[in-house]
């Protein structure tokens, strides 16, 4: 109990996630009852020193009608909202704005193996490193995951080449540059290592590629379609009070 309020067990319970074990659930328990009653001290504490004046009636009153717009639209848009899109509107849309998906950074298609330099696979999954072959690539998979200490195929998929270049300690532009014939070893004496990249393909600059920026460009399309029902729902909402004269300009 905080004053007059009083927070019951069945409140409590519904917010210990199922599953738990009893000393978790104590944990949750608890958590849960000291954040309630430090909200309600907080607003009896605040009552008392702040002085509740027109200008926060006035906040408070729009932050409720903000929140009560904010959860009617997301109803509507959940029930309005159609999520598909075509690969045609896709690329159609990504043709027609192409300067909104300009590359910040490179982006590269490669393979990264990390080995130990004294392994006696070395040779055999370097050969390996710039296949595309299905029997070939299953093999070096095969004997990657047993020997390597790492190793990652971004061979079929765009990647950011920062991130690649984090695993050499190097800038990308550096990195890039030791690669002969698209291979790049880089060697670490002190722990014996040798990180390997092979390059499939690389962009340093431009308009990103469709597959790489894909999901980027249906959020891109969701989000237009959400503004456009919003501004659709607001007109007809409006409309509609002025038909039934709720809605009068004098």
């Amino acid at each position: 109990r905080v004053g007059h309020e009083m927070l019951y067990l069945s409140a409590v319970q519904a917010h210990i996630p199922d599953g738990v074990s009893s000393e978790d659930s104590v944990t949750y328990a608890r958590r849960y009852i000291e954040s309630w009653a430090s909200d309600r001290i907080f607003e009896s504490v605040a009552k008392e020193s702040v002085r509740v004046d027109s200008k926060i009636e006035e906040e408070l009153k729009n932050y409720r009608l903000a929140l009560l717009k904010y959860r009617y639209e997301q109803d509507y848009l959940t029930r309005e909202l159609n999520p598909e899109i075509s690969d045609e509107e896709l690329r159609e849309y990504y043709e027609s704005h192409r300067e909104q998906f300009r590359l910040t950074h490179p982006i590269v298609k490669a393979r990264f193996l990390d080995i130990m330099e004294d392994t006696p696979y070395r040779e055999f999954m370097i050969r390996r490193m710039s296949t595309q072959a299905g029997e070939e690539l299953e093999l070096l998979d095969s004997v990657a995951r047993l020997d390597a200490i790492r190793f990652f195929d971004s061979s079929q998929e765009w990647m950011d080449a920062r991130v690649l270049a984090r695993e050499f300690g190097m800038d990308f532009s550096a990195l890039y540059s030791k690669a002969r014939n698209n291979l790049a070893v880089v060697s670490y004496k002190q722990s014996g290592e040798e990180r390997i990249v092979y390059f499939f393909d690389a962009i340093m600059s431009g308009t990103a590629p469709l597959d790489y920026c894909e999901s980027e460009v249906r959020e891109t399309i969701l989000s237009a379609r959400k503004r456009e029902l919003i501004r659709k729902l607001e007109q007809s909402l409006l409309e509609e009070a002025q038909d039934k004269k709720r809605f009068v300009i004098y």
